[in-house]
């Protein structure tokens, strides 16, 4: 926050991942400073030195000492770049994104009055159970200062791999997180007794109705959402709560709508893929600008999402990505639809579903369960609900899916490796 109130630019860092990402990040933003604390300043110091970086060890501050900070609100200007965001670099080295003092002001605006106003509590509090170099930490920081709530992130891994102690303890009542989170603690089969969740709110992966339905059956949140954005979208632009009379829906796609647009964006949806332009669309930097993503119409720059959707009942629903529509022998398939149907086996707890890059055009479908002896079964329940061309050539079983950074499950690496 003193980043911010200084108006500096703030680059979160991941101590995590190889030391030649944080390198390329530290020179494509052009850092000046670096904040480290006693373990990161033994881990990085030979890489700091290298780049002639100045560096401040956090936890050998004086807090005795008063930092005074004065500003002025009419100083702020919209364009003013606030932070640099990267993304998990998943296909590659990440991407980096710049937001404004617009972007993401926007963004919370709409979080506001279409999320946190519907609330209506005046008491939350936020637990925090992702890595700061995560962009959904700005959607758990920025709201709780903003509404004056209370905020307890999680120190300890064991937290963020399973945070239900961890939310009874500090009496958690509002949580920001993705569905690979929620897989996480159903795997576990915990005691979710004691909860009281005021808000729940899902994001940065397709949300199934499986999780769905673990949800609101085990931890029981008096408002769901399910947000939708990327860290392009300063991170997000829709949202939908979650309603009883939805469910027959919901389970009959498959999926959880994305719902409806933030006040402040417009939409076009051209061969199902969804593009959007407003004050939260945000520009790459120059050194990693991928100009395929980015069109410039009327003097509006339109972010193309890659997203394909369909619109139900005045709802939005994201399908699938451009490429996971493929083609089989003439037939149009949509590998997200074989994923959702494979969910609704009762001992799988996650699937990702792709292409063979070696074998062509074979479906490969990717399990995570406890199971190992689940094939035979699972393959008579597909034939059962499936066209034949629909049907997965192979099966590879994790007890639990390899995750990137970000928490996300890391579908490149389950590619690699399958």
């Amino acid at each position: 926050m003193g980043i911010l109130l200084t108006k500096n630019i703030w680059v979160p860092l991941d101590e995590e991942v190889p030391i030649n990402i944080i390198n390329f990040i530290l020179k494509a933003s052009k850092v000046d400073l670096v904040l480290v604390d006693n373990k990161n300043e033994k881990k990085f110091i030979n890489l700091l030195k290298k780049n002639n970086l100045r560096y401040i060890n956090i936890e050998k501050l004086n807090y005795r000492k008063s930092y005074p900070i004065s500003f002025k609100s009419n100083n702020y200007k919209e364009k003013d770049l606030t932070m640099i965001f990267f993304t998990s670099g998943s296909t590659g080295y990440p991407k980096g994104v710049m937001m404004t003092n617009r972007n993401f002001i926007s963004s919370l605006q709409g979080q506001i009055k279409h999320i946190f106003e519907k609330v209506n509590d005046k008491k939350l509090i936020f637990g925090d159970y992702h890595n700061t170099s995560f962009v959904i930490s700005l959607n758990i920081l920025l709201p709780c200062l903003l509404l004056k709530g209370k905020i307890y992130p999680a120190n300890e891994i064991k937290d963020k791999i399973n945070p239900l102690n961890h939310i009874k303890k500090n009496k958690v009542n509002c949580i920001v997180t993705l569905p690979s989170t929620i897989n996480r603690i159903k795997s576990f089969n915990s005691n979710f007794k004691d909860l009281n969740l005021h808000a729940l709110l899902i994001c940065g992966e397709p949300f199934y109705y499986d999780n769905l339905n673990f949800i609101i059956n085990k931890l029981k949140p008096k408002n769901l959402f399910n947000c939708y954005g990327s860290t392009e979208l300063s991170p997000w632009i829709f949202t939908y709560k979650f309603k009883s009379q939805d469910l027959k829906m919901i389970r009959k796609i498959g999926l959880v709508p994305i719902g409806k647009k933030f006040f402040n964006l417009k939409y076009q949806v051209l061969n199902q893929e969804l593009r959007v332009t407003g004050p939260m669309v945000n520009n790459y930097l120059e050194i990693s600008q991928n100009k395929l993503n980015h069109r410039i119409v009327d003097n509006k720059v339109w972010f193309l999402t890659r997203d394909k959707i369909k619109k139900s009942e005045n709802l939005v629903y994201v399908i699938g990505r451009s490429d996971s529509v493929v083609k089989i022998r003439g037939f149009r398939i949509e590998l997200r639809g074989i994923e959702s149907k494979i969910r609704e086996f009762e001992e799988i707890n996650n699937c990702i579903v792709f292409l063979s890059s070696v074998e062509n055009k074979t479906i490969i479908a990717a399990i995570e369960t406890k199971n190992k002896n689940i094939v035979r079964r699972l393959e008579i329940f597909l034939k059962k609900n499936l066209p034949s061309y629909m049907l997965p050539k192979r099966y590879k079983i994790y007890s639990t899916f390899p995750t990137n950074k970000n928490e996300k499950v890391d579908r490149q690496k389950i590619k690699k490796n399958s």
